[in-house]
């Protein structure tokens, strides 16, 4: 026998015995000793190894197997060395993939019973056929009772599976496979209609092993759900959308999709550690996804960028993605940027859309964008507030957009460092369309970020709608406007400013005209009228004022008086937010200017009034006659003084 180390001296003697199970019989040594003598003695000189061959004293029969369509066949019991013994009987159980059926067998077995068996008396050959399961409208319902893999499983193998719908409300959909849940083919998942409460996905790998909820390799789409990293039943999560490459197997898709629709991603940090990253996407190397969109959605508690696209430069590519779409969406508690974003760092390439538009971001790391590279991007209509210091050392500004032709625009911050917004590398920042106003939040401490209608962010987005993300703005605001136009040379100053562009109801507003050199003011008409200068307003409603000039008694103007009634075009044209009319009356008339949409509706009276012979110039502000800001489009304005009329188009691009 060996050592108690299973070792022999060198040189030691040893017997080897080779004993047959019943119905079996010795054939031969091999592997370092070749004989077929048994027992047998060698001289154990060095490391050895040696096998004894046994072989069946009954007749061996083979058994072949196929399958046609997604499925396998197990056996019981399983053959040895490729064969049974004759007489055995051989238990055959068909397994369809998800997604698939069995039908029946074929060849020596020829019946639809499964399990099924088979005596081998002779060698045999049997195929087990699988077909699709057909669903219905390509729609696979599920309940919490389904692993969500299977469930993902089942329709990456059945072609008429295009879409997954969640029928529980409320309910945890999660996987406990060890393996990912792959996006292998075009689908959607979606919650049904109707339903109370939103399903919550998650993940519940027992190995831990897992970062990705989904790892995507083709098109996704993902609609009115909870995605949560740390859900009781998962283990912490890093990745709630992740697009890469596996090794070896499967690839992303060239121009791969991804869309998300009302979706709440919260709670990813990698293993539940508050300190560790976290992400609701990330695009991986070497890789070149399609639109990336996420509208309707929310974002909270992240320990990186909620949003990272910023490999590119590790790999060689003229783009990340064909597109980048973020709008209505909010973010809270993000410790680094909310959406990083590289393009490549080639300057000759058309660099790929991106639209940031309709953001609400409240209690995040300070620096809420960072767009490198990404010439032509579009960033408007957002709310940065309540910022706090970021884990990762992202405090160096509110925003940095770089790129050619990149814009940044209607930006309202509150409650944030004095830092920087920065456009950089060709973008450009409108410094007018900057605020600093209070949102007027109904209660952030609750992530409920309704605008109150006491709100000035009403009106106020380069669209006429609110700043911010608009599932938020849902109240009819009760603030008012105060429109003043200027006929001839001179200026309103307004004191208190407007908010924006409104005031609190019941603010009393002082207007003082400023006349131009030789002119002199003459008078208010509208919602305020004589010549008090200066006067004030009580704004307890949306007002108009137009502040008359004239020129100064003693300047010989005779020779400048126009000849003729005449309007110039709009200038400038298109415009946005203002655009300004200078025209021209000879004689003492009735003077009508008016402003209609494309389909021939009144929109705004700028004028209807008496006036004097002179030069004149009014400016309209985008607003209709309630004081409301009116859409992007063409409008028309007529201008008609006794038999003069005169009608022209422009345009009103936001």
């Amino acid at each position: 026998e060996p050592s108690a180390n299973g070792t022999y001296d060198q040189g030691t003697m040893v017997t080897i015995t080779a004993t047959a199970r019943p119905n079996w019989e010795f054939v031969e040594w091999f592997g370092d000793v070749n004989d077929t003598q048994n027992p047998i003695t060698v001289a154990v000189d060095s490391n050895m190894q040696v096998t004894a061959s046994f072989a069946s004293i009954f007749t061996q029969y083979m058994l072949t197997l196929d399958t046609v369509g997604q499925g396998a066949i197990l056996l019981d019991p399983e053959p040895i060395l490729g064969t049974y013994d004759s007489s055995t009987v051989v238990t055959l159980t068909a397994e369809a993939a998800l997604g698939w059926e069995f039908v029946e067998w074929q060849g020596d077995v020829a019946t639809a019973t499964n399990p099924e068996s088979i005596l081998m008396n002779g060698d045999k050959a049997v195929t087990a056929v699988f077909q699709e399961i057909v669903v219905p409208s390509h729609v696979l319902e599920i309940d919490t009772t389904w692993d969500l893999r299977d469930a993902v499983e089942f329709a990456n193998n059945n072609a008429s599976v295009d879409t997954i719908r969640l029928v529980t409300s409320g309910g945890v959909y999660t996987s406990y496979s060890t393996s990912d849940v792959a996006i292998l083919k075009p689908l959607a998942i979606v919650a049904a209609n109707g339903l109370a409460e939103k399903p919550i996905i998650t993940h519940s790998d027992p190995e831990h092993a897992n970062l990705d909820v989904f790892r995507v390799f083709d098109d996704f789409y993902l609609r009115g759900v909870v995605v949560d990293g740390a859900h009781p039943l998962s283990y912490g999560m890093k990745y709630a959308i992740r697009l890469r490459h596996y090794t070896g197997t499967d690839s992303v898709r060239t121009g791969t999709n991804v869309t998300a629709i009302d979706v709440d991603f919260k709670n990813f940090y990698e293993l539940n550690n508050p300190q560790a990253d976290g992400h609701a996407i990330k695009l991986d190397v070497d890789l070149v996804a399609g639109t990336i969109r996420f509208e309707d959605c929310t974002f909270d508690n992240f320990g990186y960028e909620a949003i990272r696209i910023s490999e590119t430069e590790k790999y060689v590519t003229d783009r990340a993605l064909d597109s980048l779409i973020i709008r209505n969406c909010s973010f809270t508690n993000i410790d680094a940027e909310c959406v990083r974003y590289y393009s490549d760092l080639d300057t000759l390439t058309a660099d790929a859309p991106v639209f940031l538009e309709h953001i609400t971001i409240n209690n995040s790391a300070t620096r809420v964008f960072f767009l490198k590279n990404s010439g032509g991007a579009v960033v408007r209509d957002i709310i940065v507030s309540n910022s706090r210091q970021s884990g990762h050392g992202r405090d160096a500004d509110i925003m940095e957009i770089q790129g050619n032709g990149s814009t940044i625009t209607h930006i309202d911050t509150f409650n944030v460092l004095p830092v920087p917004i920065k456009g950089t590398k060709g973008a450009t920042v409108a410094e007018e369309f900057l605020y600093g106003i209070d949102p007027q939040y109904e209660a952030a401490d609750s992530l409920n970020y309704t605008l109150l209608p006491n709100s000035h962010l009403y009106g106020l987005g380069s669209d006429g709608e609110a700043i911010g993300d608009l599932n938020w703005a849902t109240n009819t605001p009760v603030t008012v406007s105060l429109t003043v136009a200027v006929v001839d040379s001179g200026s309103v100053t307004l004191s208190p400013p407007p908010i924006g562009l409104t005031y609190d109801p019941g603010t009393v507003v002082t207007l003082t005209a400023i006349p131009e050199a030789n002119w002199e003011f003459l008078e208010w008409t509208g919602d305020l009228t004589g010549n008090n200068n200066p006067d004030s307003l009580t704004m307890d409603g949306h007002k108009s004022v137009t502040a008359i000039f004239k020129l100064m008694v003693g300047i010989d103007n005779d020779s400048a008086l126009p000849k003729v009634f005449d309007i110039s075009p709009n200038y400038p044209n298109p415009f946005n937010p203002s655009t300004n009319f200078n025209f021209q009356v000879p004689k003492v008339s009735v003077v009508s200017l008016v402003v209609y949409n494309i389909l021939g509706q009144k929109v705004r009276t700028l004028a209807n009034q008496s006036f004097e012979p002179g030069f004149y110039k009014i400016a309209w502000d985008g607003r209709n006659d309630l004081g409301s800001s009116v859409a992007t489009g063409i409008y028309i304005y007529r201008f008609e003084a006794e038999n003069f009329v005169k009608i022209q188009k422009m345009i009103l691009m936001k």
